[in-house]
């Protein structure tokens, strides 16, 4: 089990969104994976309740991934400058 994660079951849970996320992006495990677990730290720093994490961490990483599609391969897009979580919500 990751230390990043508080238990076997939300390691699951993370692990079944990435794949999810990576699916339906058509992008490698690897890549939404990172993305993913840079977007899950940074909203897990400030977290007061960790039940959402997955779906912040989600939307957060489909929102990176949709706006780096234009970039040009290899470019991360965990090297995007990164905002505050609430700069997120609508």
């Amino acid at each position: 089990m990751s230390a990043r994660y508080a238990n076997a079951s939300e390691e699951a849970l993370h692990e079944s969104a990435i794949e999810a996320l990576a699916s339906e992006m058509h992008r490698p495990i690897a890549e939404i994976k990172q993305c993913y677990e840079h977007e899950f730290t940074i909203l897990e720093d400030g977290a007061r309740l960790r039940d959402f994490l997955s779906l912040c961490a989600t939307r957060r990483t489909r929102e990176l991934l949709r706006h780096s599609h234009g970039q040009h391969a290899g470019t991360s897009p965990t090297h995007m400058p990164s905002s505050s979580p609430s700069a997120h919500e609508h």
